[in-house]
């Protein structure tokens, strides 16, 4: 209220307002730096900006300062001064900020020693550190750590496992542990290394030798260097030489090939031979699927699984001799399927099923004969059906369409002359200016007449989607007038789904200089009816939103909730006349915390017990507590002092609901600024 109505319906303008609310809403200080700092607004003056700009340093302040205020962690706390420093908040706040952080990380240090919690302590420790924390807060800390590795180290030695020795070494370098023991730890760490080595080198297994080169060579001790490389040298040796015998692998050992696959990728090595290897890997996988899925789906009885199954097989490679038994059982059970459904009476459903059943299992059409016969019949009825003078163009592309294998190339040819009717008599129907424009309905018949269009006169789909053009165009523009968000979101998913039908300069001659500019002027036309449709459903649901949030502040008996969710739903664009009732229970309220007011200084100038009892019964239920609390807890004083018989003593002022400390979004362009 009181913007410049230029700053105020420029769609822009509306659009940032919305998202720095949400911002706002978040403590979200990257989005509000951007919003301020590298957002251009067309038709905003300079000197608007710049007070944009000063509002919003004062938000960013705000968010830091409630972010921090939030956050016990002092590494969490020391992330939010990183942002805020680049962000542009004041160093007495960020002095402020990292003096918690040290403060929650000295904390934080004394709570884990004490604990005995190691690895708690450790993260603490780098949180200490990045807080700045002296060498003094962190020496007792560094000093049970050290302690700690140390002991780690040798029980560790003691138990011998080679896995718990290279972790207790890791944590004792990262600790500072003694030297003297990291070193004795080494050695021990090496010399199981070396015989992991070689007690996998004197097995033979491919996958022991992996993982024990692999597991010294990620030590990258340069003592284990060398028998490191001569090791892997070794290895792929080996490797090279098994990927070179894949092919007789395949029938031999196909276990052996799939580890040797899987170790030379593991290894990093782009051998030709690897390639060949994994693609008869891959290939004997296929087989072996398909095995399974045949075996499966025959188990089970799920026959179109098996046919499935079949033609995995197929695409696999496996010879007929294996797939011959299954393939039996298949033809068999199509066949049954056939008999069952005609002799059982079976319904069209399931008689469709037989059909494409034994279609896909390859029947002749002598099996098939009953079956296709009483299909063809129910086609002829649904095609005389869909010939009707009530069915639609898509309903008759659909019979034609699902039917097309149960009906004679003489009864097609009927049905797409009747189609070809249809069709001109649905332009005709959709082309007049006074006919309902249904645009999901025109898209949905457009759509089967475009899948029909061979068998369609010349020109007839032109003309189709010149109709979902006229009527869609009309459509968005009656819809944005009437500001009918249903309408127009149908509308703008018509858009969507047949963007195909909106290319105006499709199928026109480019050598036509006056047709293709015709074509350009469509194209830039219905561009700007669908961008103002898309503005203006854009408009009324962030005017919804503002709304949803004015009747949650409804509830609070806080009144400048009240007046915060009006300012915003003023700077998101919402006029007098969209929250004029919410004005209203604003004004009306006012006047009653005014005489609220009143009532509670005049009773507590009386000192009487029932004007006190009665003004702040009167002041609670309006908000008083929140609009005055002075006046109020003095009411509260004066009952209180009126001794035994009252219960003014257990009266206390009610929970503040939480809000925001920050100035209205009224304080946005156009506003007087606050003062920081």
């Amino acid at each position: 209220a009181g913007q410049d109505s230029s700053v105020t319906e420029d769609p822009d303008v509306v659009d940032f307002r919305a998202a720095l609310a949400s911002a706002i809403g978040a403590d979200d200080m990257d989005t509000l730096y951007d919003l301020a700092y590298e957002t251009e607004l067309d038709g905003v003056v300079d000197q608007e900006v710049e007070q944009l700009k000063f509002v919003v340093a004062g938000y960013i302040e705000q968010a830091f300062k409630n972010q921090v205020a939030h956050l016990d962690s002092a590494d969490a706390i020391i992330n939010v001064v990183e942002v805020g420093q680049a962000k542009g908040v004041s160093s007495g706040e960020l002095d402020l900020a990292r003096a918690k952080a040290l403060t929650n990380a000295q904390t934080e240090l004394e709570r884990w020693l004490q604990a005995g919690d190691d690895d708690a302590l450790r993260e603490a420790l780098a949180a200490a550190v990045r807080a700045g924390a002296s060498s003094a807060v962190l020496e007792p800390a560094q000093s049970h750590l050290r302690e700690a590795s140390d002991a780690e180290l040798r029980d560790a030695l003691a138990e011998g496992d080679l896995g718990t020795i290279v972790a207790a070494i890791d944590r004792a370098v990262a600790d500072g542990a003694p030297s003297d023991a990291v070193q004795t730890a080494k050695q021990t760490r090496n010399s199981q290394m070396l015989q992991a080595i070689s007690d996998a080198e004197a097995s033979g297994d491919l996958r022991a030798k992996e993982a024990a080169v692999r597991t010294a060579a990620n030590v990258g001790d340069p003592a284990l260097a060398d028998t490191v490389s001569t090791a892997r040298q070794a290895l792929v040796a080996e490797i090279n030489s098994t990927l070179g015998n894949a092919q007789a692998l395949v029938g031999s050992d196909q276990n052996l090939l799939r580890t040797v696959v899987s170790l030379a990728s593991n290894m990093g090595m782009e051998e030709e031979a690897l390639t060949e290897a994994s693609s008869l890997v891959a290939a004997e996988d296929a087989k072996e699927a398909a095995r399974e899925a045949i075996r499966v789906s025959t188990e089970s009885q799920d026959w179109w699984a098996l046919l499935d199954a079949l033609q995995q097989a197929q695409g696999a490679g496996l010879p007929a001799s294996e797939t011959a038994a299954a393939s039996q059982v298949m033809t068999q059970q199509a066949k049954a399927a056939a008999q069952s459904a005609i002799e059982g009476g079976g319904s069209l459903d399931e008689v469709q099923a037989a059909w494409e059943l034994g279609k896909a299992a390859g029947l002749p059409a002598t099996d098939l004969a009953q079956v296709t016969s009483t299909l063809s019949g129910e086609a002829q009825l649904r095609l005389r059906a869909a010939q009707g003078a009530d069915a639609t163009p898509d309903q008759l592309v659909e019979v034609l369409r699902k039917e097309a294998a149960f009906l004679t190339e003489q009864e097609l040819s009927g049905g797409e002359a009747a189609l070809r009717m249809k069709v001109t008599s649905w332009l005709g129907a959709h082309s007049s200016p006074s006919s309902s424009p249904d645009v999901a309905a025109i898209l949905h018949t457009l759509n089967a007449i475009a899948s029909a269009s061979t068998v369609l006169v010349e020109g007839q789909l032109d003309q189709a989607v010149a109709v979902f053009r006229t009527q869609l165009s009309r459509e968005l523009q009656e819809a944005a007038d009437a500001a009918s968000p249903s309408r127009l979101s149908v509308a703008l998913s018509a858009v969507h789904a047949g963007t195909d039908y909106l290319d105006f300069l499709s199928g026109v001659d480019g050598e036509d200089e006056a047709a293709s500019a015709a074509a350009e002027q469509q194209a830039a036309d219905f561009a700007a009816i669908a961008a103002h449709a898309a503005e203006v459903r854009g408009s009324l649901e962030l005017k919804a939103q503002f709304l949803a949030e004015l009747e949650v502040a409804l509830k609070s008996l806080d009144i400048n909730v009240l007046q915060d969710a009006l300012d915003a739903a003023y700077a998101g664009g919402c006029t007098s006349a969209d929250v004029s009732s919410y004005e209203q229970e604003l004004e009306r309220r006012k006047v009653a915390l005014a005489a609220a007011r009143e009532q509670c200084v005049y009773a507590t100038s009386t000192g009487s017990r029932r004007p006190l009892e009665a003004a702040i019964r009167n002041g609670e239920a309006v908000g008083l507590d929140f609009w005055d609390p002075q006046v109020m807890q003095a009411a509260r004083d004066a009952l209180a002092a009126l001794g035994d018989g009252s219960d003014g003593g257990s009266r206390r002022p009610p929970d503040r609901e939480t809000t925001s400390t920050l100035p209205p979004l009224s304080l946005m362009p156009g506003a007087s600024l606050p003062a920081f």
